[in-house]
Formats: C-alpha cells, sequence, structure tokens
C-alpha cells in the first residue's frame, strides 16, 4: 500500500467514525502539521478527530490531492466541512 493510500483510507476511516481503523493505518510516528500551532503527533491527531466527530457528526474532510513527499510523507489539501451551510476554514480548539 502507498503512502497516499494509507493516507486516503485513513481519511475514509476517520468520516465513518473507525478511528482504531484508522490508526491502523497510522505509522507509530505519525505527526500532523495542519491548522495547529505545531505538529501533533498520532494520539493527539486522534483525539481531536474523536472530539470534531462528537460535535459535527457528519463531519468531512473532503480530502483531495494527495501527493507524496519523498519516502515517508504524505501531503494532503483537504476542505473541511459538516454540521453547517458553509465550509469550515478555521477553528480555535484546545486540548488538555
Amino acid at each position: 500500500m502507498s503512502n497516499s493510500d494509507a493516507a486516503r483510507g485513513t481519511f475514509q476511516l476517520m468520516e465513518a467514525h473507525d478511528f482504531d481503523g484508522a490508526e491502523a493505518l497510522m505509522t507509530d510516528d505519525f505527526k500532523s502539521e495542519g491548522p495547529v500551532p505545531e505538529p501533533v503527533d498520532r494520539d493527539g491527531f486522534l483525539a481531536l478527530q474523536r472530539a470534531m466527530a462528537t460535535a459535527f457528526p457528519d463531519w468531512s474532510f473532503q480530502a483531495r490531492d494527495f501527493s507524496e513527499q519523498g519516502d515517508t510523507g504524505v501531503h494532503v489539501a483537504p476542505v473541511q466541512g459538516g454540521g453547517m451551510p458553509g465550509i469550515l476554514t478555521s477553528l480555535g480548539v484546545s486540548l488538555p
């Protein structure tokens, strides 16, 4: 499975609220450098996604444009939204 295929599958599983399945596709050293102040590890990223799914049950990343970044990385261009008429582009979230 390519890195892009694993990333695509991870997003699909999270949208289906299968976070255990998504975690199984993620590497132990996973880092997300998305719209957060600093990179988030796998556990922090999954905790955030679980919280988003609870707050917005129909949350969708609408992930597209998967591109390989070397041997270990994937860049994804998501358009996030759900539960509202427009597209969510910015969200303040604090984690414990």
